[in-house]
């Protein structure tokens, strides 16, 4: 079956998503904020809440267009098997992306909506040490991630 330009452009975007969330992770973790340590703990707290808060507002309109592209390609795919009277069978390496995909999604949530939030409220009231911790939280966070991610890559490239 050939793919329509609709599915090529929603499956464009998608990969755009992919890019910007995993990208960013990468960028963040392994450049970032090593680059970050020579700084004193108030600069290095304050700039990377603001580094969180512009990041964490891309990823969730990029995991939103993920999930919704994600969503509507295996939709299509399967509606396609249907009309032509062909089983559909979703590939192996597909449920394990939507799968893992899903747990990325639920890890970005918790590390939004609880360990940011705590690095919001610290940083506000000049609480540093508690912002170190919540910074703390929010790096491990990153980095399952971040592995997540780069596992969904080689296993969906590899088929």
């Amino acid at each position: 079956m050939v793919p329509s330009m609709t599915y090529s452009l929603l499956k464009l975007v998608h990969l755009l998503g992919l890019i910007v969330w995993i990208g960013g992770m990468a960028f963040s973790h392994l450049f970032m904020r090593p680059a970050l340590g020579t700084l004193p703990a108030e600069q290095r707290l304050t700039f990377m809440h603001q580094v969180l808060q512009r990041f964490f507002n891309a990823v969730t309109v990029s995991a939103i267009f993920i999930f919704m592209t994600g969503v509507w390609m295996i939709a299509r795919t399967a509606g396609q098997f249907a009309q032509a009277g062909i089983e559909f069978a979703m590939p192996v390496s597909w449920m394990f992306m939507a799968a893992v995909g899903m747990v990325m999604m639920a890890i970005f949530a918790w590390l939004r909506l609880l360990p940011y939030g705590r690095l919001h409220r610290a940083v506000t009231a000049q609480d540093w040490p508690a912002a170190g911790q919540a910074l703390g939280t929010l790096r491990k966070g990153v980095a399952v991630n971040l592995v997540l991610g780069l596992i969904i890559i080689v296993v969906t490239m590899l088929g």
